[in-house]
């Protein structure tokens, strides 16, 4: 982190995010034997291989720790049993959940499908993000639909807390202020989804969506795993009579792109190559593009990166040049929050793409000098935490 603090204004930077293939990259790449795109059918779905499903299957059948705010309560929560009870609370308040409408994102399923197989799995797992898709709620529930799945969420979590904690009682109020750290919702005319974040420490994101303009920032977190088998397997074992065993095999698992070609997105995953499509769509675009880059994922051409740059430069400041000086500051620390272990790349990226932004118009030049201001000043206290650590 240090090292990456001190060359903070290095115009060199640059190649970071911007260089070909690598050797080590291309290596890599031969070694697992994944085929380019170009050799496979543009699907956007695939079947999981046996090792994927393997992982897969620890990860569902694992119990993690979910912690409550006054880190009182502890609860060893089963993503499997978890899923069942949700859909099962959902679907008693009349809300539909879509055919293989229960999904599992994000990087734990980035993890599953690189077949990076740990011996402890949580070490390698900030969080778990599920998408649950939804068919448009009925006219006379419409109003109460997302506080419906509200309630079925805190309804789950408190069937979990009265199994662990026999001698407590927790009201639905209860379950709220204890373990829900995070809400969003966006309903308008052409989006209705909301978030849902279950947690202190390490989280569940459950995404509930309607309608969205976008599912995804870049090819490689385009990819969702359909869970649908194991939630099958799971009302099957719930309701075999005693003793019969039978039938309960698990049945293919497939993944799919919603950038729209598997085979792609995962030749991405695996050579860490940066890729979207229409950029100036993506919400904090510059945030994200920043994360990426400081994972170490690079675009495949010098011309990519710089058109990127400049797309995401562009939406950072009509995002920001309309809105007080606090708005960025707030947002790019929630963002560092949720990222820490980028904290510092994520800054060093950001610096060197607004420092190297073009531009006479003035409120644009002064955002970029509150920005280039801030940043510095992030720096200069990730260096300090540094130097006292060592």
């Amino acid at each position: 982190m240090l090292a990456v603090c001190k060359s903070f204004s290095d115009p060199a930077l640059s190649k970071y995010g911007s260089s070909n293939f690598t050797k080590s990259t291309s290596r890599k790449v031969a070694e697992r034997k994944i085929c380019h795109p170009k050799l496979n059918q543009n699907l956007s779905r695939a079947k999981m291989t046996n090792d994927q499903r393997d992982l897969l299957t620890r990860i569902m059948k694992a119990n993690f720790e979910i912690l409550s705010k006054n880190e009182k309560f502890r609860v060893d929560l089963n993503l499997n049993d978890f899923l069942y009870k949700l859909q099962y609370n959902i679907r008693k308040r009349g809300v539909k959940i879509l055919f293989d409408g229960v999904r599992l994102i994000g990087s734990t399923a980035s993890l599953i499908l690189l077949e990076e197989d740990h011996t402890d799995i949580w070490q390698a797992i900030n969080d778990i993000d599920i998408c649950i898709y939804l068919d448009q709620p009925k006219e006379e529930n419409a109003d109460s639909f997302f506080f419906y799945l509200l309630q079925a969420q805190e309804e789950t979590i408190q069937q979990i807390l009265k199994q662990q904690f026999e001698d407590e009682h927790f009201t639905l109020k209860q379950v709220f202020e204890q373990f829900f750290v995070e809400m969003m919702k966006v309903e308008d005319e052409s989006e209705k989804w909301s978030l849902l974040s279950i947690g202190s420490q390490f989280k569940l994101d459950i995404k509930f969506i309607v309608e969205t303009k976008r599912k995804y920032a870049f090819s490689i977190d385009s990819i969702e795993i359909v869970l649908h088998p194991y939630l099958d397997q799971q009302f099957r074992m719930h309701h075999a009579e005693e003793g019969d065993m039978t039938n309960l095999e698990l049945r293919d698992v497939y993944y799919e792109s919603t950038y729209g070609n598997a085979a792609e997105a995962l030749y991405h995953l695996h050579a860490n190559i940066i890729k979207t499509q229409e950029p100036s769509q993506i919400r904090r675009g510059l945030f994200r593009f920043c994360l990426e880059l400081a994972k170490g994922r690079h675009c495949e051409t010098e011309v990519e990166f710089k058109q990127l740059q400049q797309e995401f430069g562009k939406a950072f400041f009509v995002d920001f040049s309309s809105t007080s000086d606090d708005n960025f500051q707030n947002c790019l620390e929630k963002f560092l929050q949720k990222h820490k272990r980028h904290a510092a790349g994520i800054l060093t990226q950001m610096y060197y793409v607004i420092n190297s932004m073009d531009t006479q118009e003035s409120r644009v030049s002064y955002v970029m000098t509150i920005a280039l201001q801030y940043l510095k000043m992030q720096a200069n206290t990730l260096m300090n935490l540094c130097r006292s650590s060592i």
